[in-house]
């Protein structure tokens, strides 16, 4: 009875038909839903030039906070709550730099964008912006001037920069993945004798002849002194100098993410996206030297010159 051919499975049989079933009907529904979202699309195109003469009203100021800080640009991120669910709005934003007296202000230009960046900044400089809403009916009032500043350019200071006030007044500093080094300037005679130091794993406080140079919270974790850290005093020129020389003590696989982005917690910042690691060694981003196919491998697509619109 070899030759008898094999029941049919029913069961397995049954388990298709309801496997098509449903993927039948997931594609129905995805049929309906795309046809809703692509007529619901052409009503609004088609009705957008009635809907903006006669249902706008007049913009309102919109919302504005900095989300992003460079050395050399600043994005800001607009929220705008439309006066009218039609309105169709642009927004034009302007910047200057903070002086006394105030200088004139920069347009950069209107656009429909929600994240705008201003470019071509000055590093470690204090700016305002502004902006307003426009629409079919006019524009929106002025948002109150927005404050920021942007962050020094590591790439003229070995990786680092200085603190408050500049290097004359506080101190400047550099560093590698591996170490940090802040250099004090001292007046002519001054020796070790003169010098007070306590260093703590994440805190540093400096001093010179009772007078304190630096307190603070270190930005990360650093080794102790004859454990790796260690400091001195030597002539430069007609002046003497205070070098400490702090190894750092966390190193992560990226080196990259071993540069801080200050020597002290509340000190002015440095632009760590100007800072870029290719395996062994670690240097400062030209971004001359590498085409954008590369920047955008390494999360740097920005600098290439064609990643942020303003």
């Amino acid at each position: 009875m070899a030759w008898l051919p094999k029941p049919p499975n029913f069961r397995r049989l049954r388990r298709k038909i309801s496997r098509d079933l449903t993927e039948m009907r997931l594609f129905f529904v995805d049929l309906v839903l795309f046809t809703f979202n692509y007529v619901k699309q052409y009503l609004y195109e088609s009705t957008l030039g009635f809907t903006k003469r006669f249902l706008s009203r007049r913009p309102t100021p919109p919302r504005v906070q900095v989300k992003d800080v460079r050395c050399k640009r600043i994005r800001l991120q607009i929220d705008s709550s439309y006066s009218s669910p039609f309105n169709v709005e642009e927004f034009e934003v302007e910047w200057r730099p903070e002086t006394d007296p105030p200088a004139e202000w920069t347009s950069v230009g209107k656009s429909d964008l929600t994240a705008r960046t201003v470019a071509r900044l000055k590093p470690d400089t204090p700016y305002e912006f502004r902006l307003r809403a426009w629409n079919q009916l006019g524009c929106s009032g002025w948002t109150a001037p927005l404050s920021s500043r942007t962050k020094l350019d590591p790439t003229v200071a070995d990786g680092g920069g200085y603190g408050p006030g500049g290097p004359d007044k506080s101190y400047s500093w550099t560093q590698t993945a591996s170490e940090v080094t802040a250099t004090f300037k001292l007046p002519p005679g001054a020796t070790k004798r003169d010098i007070g130091l306590e260093l703590k794993p994440n805190c540093l406080e400096v001093s010179f002849r009772g007078e304190v140079l630096l307190q603070g919270e270190l930005y990360g974790t650093v080794r102790g002194l004859g454990n790796g850290s260690t400091w001195y005093v030597e002539r430069e020129r007609d002046h003497m100098i205070l070098v400490v020389s702090l190894e750092k003590q966390v190193k992560s696989l990226a080196p990259k993410f071993d540069y801080w982005r200050s020597f002290v917690l509340g000190h002015p910042e440095i632009d760590t996206h100007q800072i870029v690691s290719d395996g062994q060694a670690t240097r400062m981003l030209d971004p001359g030297q590498l085409d954008p196919y590369q920047l955008q491998n390494m999360g740097l697509g920005h600098l290439s010159g064609g990643g942020a619109r303003t």
